[in-house]
């Protein structure tokens, strides 16, 4: 296996002139943009072929691409200088797998934003590199078995999309909406209910094969090999670009980003579960109320001003077993 720059395997296209806000539902062709993990779509296309597209601000992304797409002027187009040396699903998805090495590229004040000159300097491994055709044939393989891994992925995505569909449902029956409170349960201010700390690492610090979970902004679990807490705990993302944040419930030993609030529930008594599916309902308020215009983040000053309501503890027991379930 020998490590190659990306710049030697790979060229970049010449960037788009279409703005970011220029993709919509009704188009024909994919359009991706820095910002956006949802795919929009646009009226014509700009790039066809195998490619890779990368965010270039905000939080790392990459996309792959073998069809007719188009994307904004925040990303990065590259296709593989010779496509019998090297296949560019196959770095997509080594890069997927390890995500932090673009995340290490992020550089500046304010919104962060990737270099062509980082990306062009990672080094990427490729198998058999002195047998041009069996390094190749062993990129397909590869590839061909995780292709199966992701969709094996997707519909499991799936599922659980519909087991939260099923877990929301279940929780407007059983509490009512959160924000409306029609059964008139008591409210309380959040922080009288929750504590609030963040974790203090870089999102970068993150380790291949870690032993530990490390919670970061993204959507995703990472692994590191030191632990700052053991307890269970909500895990909110504390800034997103776009203002879209994610709520993880975990028990155990953890360690957390400087930016993600590691929440734990003051009464003993009371549910995990059901304060996570309140958190969730809640989301569209935090974002609408995040401060920021690059990069949004939630501030401490806007949970002291949110009023949750807190149905008895029968209940949360009930709702907690048929998540558990």
């Amino acid at each position: 296996m020998k490590h190659t720059k990306f710049e030697q395997l790979f060229k970049f296209l010449p960037k788009s002139q279409t703005k970011a806000g220029d993709g919509a539902s009704e188009g024909k062709y994919p359009f991706y943009t820095s910002s956006n993990s949802l795919t929009k779509f646009y009226s014509d296309y700009l790039f066809e072929g195998d490619s890779l597209i990368f965010g270039t601000g905000g939080n790392a992304s990459i996309h792959f691409q073998n069809r007719k797409f188009s994307c904004s002027t925040d990303c990065l187009v590259a296709q593989p200088i010779k496509s019998e040396k090297v296949l560019a699903k196959f770095v997509f998805y080594y890069l997927s797998g390890h995500i932090h090495i673009l995340e290490n590229g992020f550089k500046g004040a304010g919104l962060k934003h990737i270099s062509k000159q980082y990306i062009n300097s990672i080094k990427i491994p490729i198998p058999y590199p002195d047998n041009q055709e069996k390094s190749l044939a062993e990129q397909k393989r590869i590839a061909a078995i995780l292709d199966k891994a992701d969709e094996i992925r997707k519909k499991r995505a799936e599922s659980l999309r519909l087991a939260d569909e099923f877990l929301k449902s279940t929780f407007l029956d059983m509490f009512g909406d959160p924000v409306k409170n029609p059964k008139r349960w008591e409210k309380q201010p959040l922080l009288d209910v929750l504590s609030f700390t963040t974790g203090k690492l870089d999102s970068n610090a993150a380790e291949i094969n870690g032993k530990y979970p490390f919670f970061t902004c993204s959507q995703e679990t990472f692994k590191i090999n030191s632990y700052e807490f053991d307890c269970e705990a909500l895990l909110l993302a504390g800034n997103n670009a776009a203002g879209v944040y994610s709520i993880k419930h975990y028990k155990g030993k953890f360690n957390a980003y400087q930016r993600t609030y590691v929440i734990t529930i003051k009464n003993p008594t009371h549910s995990y579960e059901y304060y996570k599916t309140l958190i969730e309902f809640k989301l569209k308020e935090l974002q609408r109320n995040s401060k920021g215009t690059n990069t949004k983040y939630l501030t401490m000053g806007i949970f002291e001003r949110m009023y949750i309501p807190i149905p008895s503890e029968s209940l949360q027991k009930q709702y907690s077993s048929i998540v558990k379930a």
